[in-house]
C-alpha cells in the first residue's frame, strides 16, 4: 500500500471554519482560534461509523468507536458539509477513511493478509466481534479460513449494507440460496471492503461482486467502490508497482471503477 499519507505528512485542509489535519496516526480538527474540536488516535479506534455515507451525498457524521466497540465521547465530526450535487461529495470523508485503512492494514498490505490480527466488525444484536486472526475470519461461533473464500457479494440497501462471504463447497438450502444467505456476512466499512477485496482476489483472481443494486436508485453497488476503495491500496510498499498478477489486476480494475474518485484526483495532487 502506498497512499497520499506516505508523501504528505500530515495532510490538512480548511473548510467551514475548521482546519482538519490527518495522517496515518489519527485526526485533529481545530476551529479558527486553534481550539480543538476533535482529536483521535487510530490506535484507539476499531471502527469509523459514518452516518449517511451510503444513502446521501452530503454532511456525513463520523462516530469513532473504541477498542471495546463503544462510541468515543465528544469526538464526533461532520465532514463534506458543502453541497456538490453533480458528483460524489466524499473528498473529506474518504480522506479520513484512507488514513484509517493505511494505519490498520499497514504498508505491507496486501501481502500481509495471513498475519493480520484486527477487529473488523461488531454485531450489537449478537454481541460478537468479527475478527481476522491466524488466517481466519471468525465471529466467535463460525470460523472461515481466508484461503477458502471463493466469493464475496455486496448486498446494499443504502442503510444496512453487507458483504456476504461464501466459501468453497458451502452447503446452503434452496431457501437460503433464494434469500441470499452466506456462510458469514460483515458490514460494509473502511476495513472490510479492501480486506475482502484482497482476499477474494488472491484466491480467485476476481474481486467482490458489485452487481446488485439497492432496489431504489442504484442498479449496482459500484458507488460503494468509489466511496471505500482506492487503487493506492494495491501498490507495493514504497509506491512500487504491484508485484503479484492478482494485485496488479485489482489495482487496474479499481482505478477504472473509482473513475476519478481516488484521493489523488479528488485533491488534484497530480
Amino acid at each position: 500500500m502506498y497512499t497520499i499519507f506516505d508523501k504528505l505528512k500530515p495532510f490538512s485542509w480548511e473548510a467551514n471554519g475548521r482546519k482538519i489535519t490527518i495522517d496515518k496516526d489519527g485526526m485533529l480538527a481545530t476551529d479558527n482560534s486553534g481550539k480543538v474540536l476533535s482529536q483521535v488516535k487510530f490506535d484507539e479506534v476499531n471502527e469509523l461509523f459514518i452516518g449517511g455515507y451510503l444513502n446521501s451525498n452530503q454532511s456525513y457524521g463520523v462516530i469513532f468507536r473504541d477498542r471495546n466497540w463503544k462510541n468515543i465521547k465528544d469526538q464526533d465530526i461532520t465532514l463534506d458539509q458543502d453541497s456538490h450535487d453533480d458528483m460524489h461529495n466524499i473528498r473529506e470523508t474518504k480522506t479520513l477513511i484512507e488514513a484509517f485503512v493505511a494505519h490498520k492494514l499497514g504498508d505491507q498490505f496486501p501481502h500481509n493478509l495471513d498475519s493480520l490480527d484486527l477487529g473488523l466488525d461488531y454485531s450489537f444484536m449478537k454481541k460478537r466481534e468479527i475478527r481476522i486472526k491466524n488466517e481466519v475470519i471468525s465471529d466467535g461461533k463460525q470460523e472461515i479460513p481466508i484461503d477458502k473464500i471463493d466469493k464475496v457479494v455486496c448486498r446494499a440497501t443504502g442503510t444496512i449494507n453487507k458483504l456476504a462471504i461464501h466459501v468453497e463447497g458451502e452447503k446452503l438450502s434452496f431457501f437460503q440460496k433464494l434469500f441470499g444467505a452466506s456462510n458469514l456476512a460483515v458490514t460494509v466499512n473502511a476495513l472490510t471492503v479492501p480486506l475482502l477485496e484482497a482476499i477474494v482476489r488472491r484466491n480467485t483472481g476476481h474481486g467482490i461482486d458489485w452487481s446488485q443494486g439497492n432496489q431504489w436508485d442504484q442498479s449496482n453497488s459500484l458507488y460503494i467502490v468509489k466511496r471505500y476503495l482506492d487503487p493506492a491500496y494495491f501498490f507495493d510498499q514504497g509506491g512500487a508497482d504491484p508485484s503479484e498478477s492478482w494485485q496488479d489486476q485489482a489495482f487496474r480494475d479499481i482505478a477504472v471503477m473509482t473513475d476519478g474518485y481516488d484521493l489523488v484526483h479528488l485533491w488534484n495532487l497530480k
